[in-house]
């Protein structure tokens, strides 16, 4: 092994004698010093800039109905009645209305629904309150309901009622099974 001797400018008195420094000890010297540098090099500078992030919530209700199965209609029997639950889930705080279409059976009317088995009708109408005193509407006839959904965005329940009158016209009316489709629409 080499040795190389680093020796003091001038020897004072009292002062230590020369020490021998091997290559393997300046090696380690000298990256030492290198990695040094570099990380001072490293941390020279720093720049930095702002990231936005955003995200949207979009307002949104959903609804969904079990059928009004009206029980078996005898004509001079008397009417009968039915009922069933609309679920209307919202956005937490969203106010909303809900409306029933007049049904797709043709020469029915939000004042009077008609069920059709063929070319036969049966009148039918549903309601908002179970004294069957308001007629629900499709927003331009009939009452709607409306309703603000929680904060914590539970469902709303809103009850459908619905009566198949013992009219003159439904006594007319031929055995059969009879049935109506009736769009259920949510503003909000």
């Amino acid at each position: 092994m080499r040795r190389i001797e680093i020796a003091p400018r001038a020897a004072a008195a009292g002062a230590r004698a020369p020490r021998a420094v091997g290559v393997r000890g300046c090696v380690g010297i000298a990256l030492a010093i290198a990695c040094g540098l570099a990380c001072r090099a490293a941390d020279a500078g720093s720049a930095s800039a702002s990231l936005t992030v955003t995200a949207t919530v979009q307002s949104t209700c959903v609804a969904s109905a079990a059928s009004v199965a009206f029980p078996a209609y005898t004509a001079g029997g008397g009417p009968v009645t039915g009922s069933t639950t609309i679920t209307v889930r919202c956005s937490p705080g969203l106010g909303f209305k809900v409306a029933l279409s007049s049904g797709t059976t043709p020469g029915g009317n939000i004042s009077q629904r008609l069920l059709s088995n063929g070319s036969q009708s049966l009148q039918y109408n549903l309601y908002t309150t179970s004294d069957l005193s308001n007629v629900w509407g499709d927003g331009t006839t009939g009452a709607m309901l409306a309703g603000v959904a929680s904060s914590e965005g539970l469902a709303t329940r809103l009850t459908v009622f619905g009566e198949v009158p013992d009219s003159a016209s439904n006594r007319l009316a031929t055995s059969g099974i009879y049935s109506d489709l009736v769009t259920i629409t949510v503003t909000y």
